[in-house]
């Protein structure tokens, strides 16, 4: 009918694992059936050798088969086998049933007994090492094995169910626990069954809503996170704090990151209390991949919807950077308009730079006018000249906002000096821009722009590299700079709108001041000036965005004193500022309206 059997000590961890031989045909049949789902032993075989301690874990559904049999008197092998196979489980197990249901009224467990705990297609709650927030996982194999140090765990196999872009299915993991002595709580291990969680029916409503939600931000999305998002630097999981909007697309994250690989123990030996939750991998990372299972997101049900990954892959556009979200974190944007206020051009240039925008978006799937070489001037580039302030980036962020698009601002700065690697920085930039449709905005541009000259050969050689570039920009892109004086004309000759911004006059400062205020409310109540005391203010010689953080300074002072913004708040900020300006300057001396 059935042999036991004992394996092969294990070279490591000097454990001995037994099996049970399942002789009887008719024996087979009924655990075939019963274990048709699990994946690590091999149902097809005519022999069929079993675990003995999974035996164990399904008992209780073996007992039900003896049971159910009773319907059927001619089977009465089968019924018999039944009844040896339970009755040698019992027998064998009995000390340990004995001291298992004793932890468990306790909701304990022991490190000898995390076999028993864990049973396959068990929902494992654990959580994200890179967000740590909750998640679930389903069980499929365990065993105790030896970090290289010689320190004991337990291993962990499970799967989940993700999107790489191309394909829907389930994904591989593995967890651990590190050996303990003695009982531990069942709910303070790293990993454990969901049911063993005290608040497992919120926890469960709480990952059904994420698991829909994951399933809605499949594709691409353009959307906001805040939230604890993380990225791999070489092999080490990097935590980031995330405000920003952010564009979802799995498909594109793989194609511009093919090697990426999820994080894995980077030290197993030093594991604290706090990072006893690991991913591990091979020594050599290899990119994760998602089985597809043929499920589509109409067939889920809630045991589904219970283990998909708790993060999806994309980029942050205040960040600059490849990341994962947190699903939790994420959220429609809450588009705004730019008060016109606000932007210090002539409507009617404000009003030009919209429809150049619109009539390039809407015409961006259509035919358009090209070049004579293919893919050559399909960009839109605008060219915002004039001194810090004044609301050129102001202009970009309005354009998007208009638009709806994403807008991927990017500072000179941020690029190497370097002709080679910009080169490849730039097509990376505008590769991102074009694939999205977003808005790029390239600020501080000056070092691009100026005239070439016989003295500066790197620089020259630069300028050579971003026109290369611009002219196989497809996108819209803007440009602001704060010091050219004489333009190379090779630029000039491939922007097709440029927009000079002048110093603020009284009117459109009083249009400023009137703007911030008016959004400067604090818990306590609106500013309180009066007429005298705000043409004053517009009497100072700032720009737009030294009276935003005017405001700004005199909103936080106002807030700590429990009080509205006053004009005293606003003029000790003015002054800091205007102190600022002249110490900065130099010799260039602002004359305060406040002294």
């Amino acid at each position: 009918m059935a042999s036991a059997n004992p394996c092969t000590l294990d070279r490591d961890t000097k454990e001995t694992t037994y099996f049970i031989d399942i002789k009887s045909e008719q024996l087979r049949d009924v655990l075939r059936t019963l274990l048709e789902d699990i994946g690590v032993i091999s149902l097809k075989e005519g022999k069929l050798s079993v675990e003995q301690n999974l035996l164990y874990n399904f008992l209780p559904e073996i007992e039900l088969s003896h049971y159910w049999n009773d319907v059927d008197p001619v089977d009465y092998a089968r019924k018999e086998h039944l009844r040896l196979l339970i009755d040698y489980i019992k027998t064998t197990y009995k000390a340990t049933t004995q001291h298992l249901e004793s932890l468990l009224r306790s909701h304990q467990i022991t490190y000898d007994l995390l076999w028993a705990l864990f049973r396959p297609s068990t929902t494992v709650y654990t959580r994200c090492p890179g967000t740590h927030s909750p998640r679930c996982v389903k069980y499929e194999s365990g065993e105790e094995t030896k970090t290289k140090s010689g320190s004991k765990y337990w291993k962990i196999e499970c799967r989940y169910l993700d999107f790489d872009g191309t394909d829907f299915g389930e994904a591989s993991t593995e967890l651990k626990i590190p050996k303990f002595q003695g009982a531990r709580q069942i709910d303070s291990l790293p990993a454990f069954p969901v049911q063993h969680h005290p608040n497992a029916t919120e926890v469960k409503a709480d990952l059904f809503e994420c698991g829909r939600k994951f399933v809605r931000l499949i594709g691409t999305h353009h959307h906001h996170c805040k939230g604890q998002a993380f990225f791999m630097k070489k092999g080490k999981l990097m935590g980031v704090s995330v405000d920003s909007r952010i564009m979802i697309d799995a498909a594109f994250f793989r194609k511009l990151n093919p090697n990426y690989s999820r994080p894995k123990t980077n030290d197993e030996d030093d594991a604290s209390p706090t990072s006893l939750l690991s991913l591990l991998h091979p020594s050599q990372p290899q990119p994760e991949r998602v089985r597809s299972t043929g499920l589509e997101p109409a067939d889920l049900t809630e045991d589904d919807l219970l283990i998909f990954c708790p993060t999806v892959p994309g980029f942050s556009f205040s960040d600059k950077l490849w990341a994962e979200f947190p699903v939790r974190g994420i959220r429609e944007i809450q588009w705004t308009s730019v008060p016109s206020d606000c932007l210090t051009i002539p409507k009617e240039q404000e009003e030009a730079v919209m429809a150049l925008a619109e009539a390039r978006t809407h015409r961006a799937n259509e035919f358009e006018f090209d070049d004579f070489v293919a893919g050559k001037g399909r960009g839109l580039i605008v060219l915002l000249h004039g001194p810090p302030g004044l609301g050129k980036t102001l202009t970009a962020e309005a354009v998007a906002e208009h638009l709806r698009r994403p807008l991927y601002s990017i500072s000179a700065g941020e690029l190497s000096n370097k002709a080679g690697v910009l080169e490849w920085q730039l097509s990376d930039i505008f590769q991102i821009a074009s694939h999205w449709k977003a808005i790029l905005l390239l600020d501080e541009a000056d070092i691009y722009l100026e005239r070439r000259s016989s003295h500066d050969l790197l620089r020259n050689s630069l300028v050579t590299v971003f026109l290369r570039k611009m002219e196989y920009l497809d996108g819209i892109l803007f440009l602001t700079t704060n010091r050219v004086t004489e333009f190379d004309e090779a630029i000039l000759s491939r922007i097709h709108r440029i927009l000079r911004y002048d110093e603020l006059s009284s009117d459109a400062r009083k249009q400023i001041w009137g703007h911030f205020l008016s959004r400067s409310r604090t818990a306590y109540r609106a500013p309180n000036l009066r007429d005298e005391e705000f043409e004053r203010l517009v009497s100072s010689k700032l720009n737009g965005r030294q009276i935003k953080n005017v405001v700004s300074t005199a909103h936080a002072l106002a807030t700590k004193e429990i009080s509205g913004i006053s004009f005293t708040h606003l003029s000790n900020a003015v002054k800091v500022s205007e102190k600022f300006i002249r110490e900065f300057n130099g010799a260039e001396h602002v004359t305060s309206v406040f002294n």
